[in-house]
């Protein structure tokens, strides 16, 4: 009984601002953040490899410019550049120019499409534009409507034939 009593008259003096008790002080950590422009990426997220989503049910009217990888699973009415890779979901939907390293489609897209790398176009993939590639890869059921340019970043020459 005794007991609670004493704990009721440290609750009691506490509550008041009287006990005496302080918090112990918490080390400060210095921050590595900047919070001067919360939307702003900063350069550590950019190499360590981010990806920006568009997500299903999402329309963006603009361009985009990443250097990191790309998502898309929402609508994107514009161009879009990545220095990194691209890849179109099955709800995905791209209208414009897609510029990127490489670029993974399994939805649908009406671009004309630059790829340093490689093109992969998925089964369920619907293509309508021109593409200039180093690499192409399609897997049957893909529908492409189009022109194709396969053009390597460094071509090899061909023996017996002169090269321009």
């Amino acid at each position: 009984m005794a007991y609670r009593l004493k704990l009721l008259l440290f609750l009691r003096r506490l509550l008041a601002g009287k006990s005496g008790w302080k918090p112990p002080p918490h080390p400060a950590k210095p921050s590595t953040h900047n919070y001067s422009n919360l939307m702003a990426k900063n350069l550590e997220q950019e190499e360590l490899g981010s990806i920006n989503i568009i997500a299903a049910g999402t329309t963006l009217t603009g361009d985009l410019i990443s250097s990191g990888d790309c998502r898309i699973d929402g609508v994107l009415k514009g161009n879009i550049t990545s220095k990194s890779k691209i890849f179109i979901g099955k709800t995905g939907i791209i209208e414009g120019k897609i510029q990127c390293h490489s670029i993974e489609v399994e939805g649908a897209a009406k671009a004309d499409i630059t790829a340093t790398e490689i093109l992969s176009l998925k089964a369920s993939a619907v293509l309508t534009g021109n593409i200039k590639v180093s690499k192409i890869s399609i897997e049957p059921g893909a529908n492409f409507v189009g022109n194709c340019v396969m053009q390597n970043p460094s071509p090899t020459p061909i023996p017996g034939i002169e090269n321009e």
